[in-house]
């Protein structure tokens, strides 16, 4: 049974455009100052919250999402294990070189509620309940060495190639990216604007979100079953 693990936070003082009082001098002039407010900050979702109390409400309900329900049962060691080497391949069947190949990558596939929690639980973040969806957000500086860790996989994320090239998911925005390669084709990626490229890095992260899907036919059938999907940014570099 994993332990559901609160996720780390960042308290600053910023200084609000909107907050202000007034100084009153002598000789009845007047300046405006900024008051400053202490924020508390989730580093998984990035909500902020000005009072601690609603920032510990925010980490309780993230343990409570964490809770295993009662329709899981408990899988082996060894089944986890499995499961785990299938999302490593699913991922890596995604590593390629060519350009067409990096950016926003989305894989779905089967997946039970107890296998969800059995690699996951501890790192939930959000939950649907209407909807049943549960969700991990992985990313900074650490969040590559948090799913090697989960995965048993220090190389999840890494594709060798010959010439010392390799393609890899990206987990955080200042990660050094994409190079020169020999391409017959021009790359599209080496003409973005800078207002795509700082667009495209707010969604350096990756996410594992498990749903179910349901169909249903004549009669009033249905049949229905659990898939998990991961979303991610691949990119490719030069091994130094």
């Amino acid at each position: 049974m994993h332990n559901a693990s609160l996720s780390s936070f960042s308290v600053y003082t910023i200084l609000s455009p909107l907050s202000f009082f007034i100084v009153i001098t002598n000789n009845n002039t007047f300046t405006l100052a900024m008051a400053s407010s202490t924020v508390y900050k989730c580093l998984t979702c990035n909500k902020q919250y000005k009072r601690k109390t609603a920032y510990n409400r925010h980490q309780q309900v993230v343990a409570e999402y964490n809770t295993i329900p009662s329709d899981c049962y408990i899988l082996s060691v060894n089944a986890t294990n499995e499961f785990k080497k299938t999302i490593v391949f699913m991922i890596k069947e995604r590593l390629k070189l060519h350009f067409r190949s990096t950016g926003k990558q989305n894989i779905t596939f089967p997946c039970s509620k107890s296998q969800f929690f059995a690699v996951f639980g501890g790192h939930i973040h959000h939950f649907n309940l209407k909807r049943q969806v549960y969700k991990c957000i992985f990313r900074g500086e650490a969040a590559y060495d948090s799913l090697a860790q989960l995965f048993d996989d220090r190389f999840w994320g890494t594709k060798f190639f010959d010439h010392d090239q390799r393609a890899f998911v990206l987990t955080y925005e200042s990660q050094q990216i994409d190079v020169s390669f020999p391409l017959e084709d021009p790359d599209p990626l080496d003409i973005q604007d800078n207002k795509s490229q700082k667009r495209q890095k707010k969604l350096v992260q990756v996410v594992a979100l498990w749903k179910v899907k349901q169909r249903s036919y004549a009669h009033y059938n249905s049949y229905s079953s659990g898939f998990i999907s991961l979303s991610f940014t691949i990119n490719r570099a030069w091994i130094v």
